[in-house]
């Protein structure tokens, strides 16, 4: 995320550095050693594309002169549109094929396929079906859902990962991205001069590292085939951006923090909550770009 204009104390530190969603190119010789290779990690959003156009998207306005910013993958208009993750609400139906910013450090688009038969709906029924084998109620599931995607898929991400932790070479420059924080919410994004990577999720999920973003979105997914109603929450730390899951009853469910619980008043004031002992904030708009079906 890229902060537009002058802020607040309390945002100070949403930097640029720190705050942008996406990575730059890296070469293949980067994965040597590793799970997959980079051409197996990389996914076309489209017939033989390995690369979309980026959009900048005001998603916070958190204070007086202040705005956050995200970049996204950008479809044109005959193959899909933007939406609200934040607005889907529990009984909403995730897009069979989207693409999503990451909310991490200079890391790629996740591409997610959920058609029947696909790679990763697949690898989300086993997953699931393997959580109801164990754990045959509902509290049972919640409680190990909790800690399912950073104990079984998910290793954390080490401080030099050729992935996940990419340099941030031929990223939109601010300039660029600078008057996207003064369009309302939920502004279709506005172009900006470059093209970047998406990686298929079930890719990733095969990879085994992941920020908050990847832990959430697979248990969200499982959550999705075993009935659990719940809506997917976007938002920050104040220094970092952060993903939760919310639950019918008021109880966040934090795969990433292992939480299963309802917040808490934050000291931080109005629209903060507390999650254990960090306080959150809901962003007003988070974007996806949602595909329609294309022939692949």
């Amino acid at each position: 995320m890229i902060k537009a204009a002058k802020s607040s104390l309390k945002f100070t530190c949403l930097t640029i550095s720190r705050l942008i969603l996406f990575s730059a190119l890296f070469p293949c010789s980067v994965f040597a050693g590793e799970v997959c290779q980079l051409k197996d990690l990389l996914s076309p959003i489209g017939p033989k594309e390995y690369f979309a156009p980026v959009g900048a998207e005001n998603i916070h306005s958190p204070g007086p002169g202040s705005r956050i910013s995200a970049l996204l993958a950008l479809p044109d208009a005959n193959r899909g549109h933007i939406e609200d993750f934040n607005s889907y609400g529990p009984n909403k139906v995730y897009p069979e094929r989207f693409t999503l910013s990451d909310g991490t450090i200079l890391t790629p688009f996740i591409y997610v396929d959920i058609t029947a038969d696909s790679p990763l709906r697949k690898i989300v029924s086993s997953y699931a079906q393997k959580i109801s084998e164990k754990a045959p109620t509902q509290g049972e599931q919640l409680n190990l859902l909790k800690t399912f995607a950073s104990d079984d898929v998910f290793a954390p991400v080490p401080e030099n990962d050729p992935l996940l932790r990419s340099s941030s070479s031929g990223l939109p420059t601010f300039p660029e991205v600078f008057s996207v924080g003064y369009l309302p919410s939920g502004h279709f994004p506005i172009p900006v001069s470059a093209k970047h990577q998406s990686i298929a999720f079930e890719r990733l999920i095969k990879y085994g590292r992941g920020y908050c973003i990847h832990k959430v979105l697979l248990t969200s997914l499982i959550m999705k085939e075993l009935k659990i109603l719940h809506s997917v929450r976007f938002g920050s730390t104040g220094f970092n951006g952060h993903s939760w899951i919310e639950l019918t009853d008021g109880r966040i469910l934090d795969p990433t923090w292992n939480l299963l619980m309802y917040p808490q008043t934050s000291e931080m004031g109005y629209g903060w909550s507390k999650l254990g002992n960090t306080s959150v904030y809901q962003f007003n708009f988070y974007p996806f770009a949602v595909w329609n079906p294309l022939n692949q």
